[in-house]
């Protein structure tokens, strides 16, 4: 009876014992799992807004650079009127100074040829009585030969004929038309300004969650901390109810068999 009183007594506390090890490795388990949980709950409610800030974001990014490169295509076109404007301008301004020197150098023949008339002239009106004066006419007759000295100098005037309608024909229009570039650029960036404060987008999610666990360890070491404890606490009475089960047998055999 001694003997079947123990074995009662020794059977729940080991049971007791095994309930003990696998709640503690229940509750560690279980916390590691509502860390995951949560975890995974604050990635799905941020998901949305994260996948809305990243497709305003890229489309922002898309117009920007859409109006950087067009911003840098109608500079290019831009600087090459401007270089075609210069090149024009300093074609213009050699021509204008062949001009004058062509007018300089071509006028010294008719002066040349006029002058010493005109100096004759003005003596023989001088020396002549008045009643006299048309006797000086022939030296006026004679000037008009000057004249064709004179005509040489309508192939200056070609060039400035050039001269003119280059400015008439070219230059002014580049001009127009670098004005209007100037002013489509503006345009351009003026829309694009306007697109980038209709698509701006400025979210502000505020959010607050104490979740606040300060752990020295990890929940995995706290388990296996917990659990070492639990068996070594646990094995004392263990072994000792095995030791005293044993005894008991022993002593049950010896007094069944003398």
């Amino acid at each position: 009876m001694a003997y079947i009183y123990f074995l009662v007594l020794t059977g729940p506390a080991e049971n007791f014992a095994a309930n003990v090890e696998v709640l503690s490795r229940g509750l560690s388990c279980g916390q590691e799992k509502v860390a995951n949980e949560t975890r995974r709950m604050l990635e799905v409610a941020t998901s949305p807004l994260k996948a809305v800030y990243d497709r305003v974001k890229k489309v922002i990014k898309l117009l920007l650079d859409f109006g950087a490169l067009m911003k840098k295509a109608f500079l290019s076109i831009k600087d090459l009127f401007t270089e075609i404007f210069a090149a024009i301008r300093r074609a213009i301004r050699w021509l204008h100074n062949l001009v004058n020197v062509c007018n300089r150098r071509m006028g010294e023949p008719y002066e040349k040829c006029r002058k010493p008339l005109m100096d004759a002239y003005s003596d023989c009106l001088e020396m002549m009585p008045d009643i006299l004066d048309w006797l000086c006419s022939p030296v006026k007759v004679v000037e008009q030969v000057c004249y064709v000295a004179k005509v040489i100098t309508v192939l200056c005037a070609i060039p400035a004929m050039i001269i003119d309608f280059v400015k008439v024909q070219v230059i002014d229009r580049i001009e127009r038309a670098r004005k209007n570039v100037a002013f489509f650029v503006a345009a351009m960036r003026s829309f694009l300004e306007r697109v980038y404060t209709a698509f701006y987008v400025n979210i502000t999610v505020t959010h607050q969650y104490n979740y606040s666990l300060e752990f020295s360890r990890t929940p995995g070491e706290v388990r296996r901390h917990v659990l070492k404890e639990l068996h070594a606490r646990v094995a004392v009475f263990t072994g000792l109810f095995r030791l005293l089960s044993n005894g008991v047998l022993v002593a049950f055999l010896y007094v069944a068999y003398t």
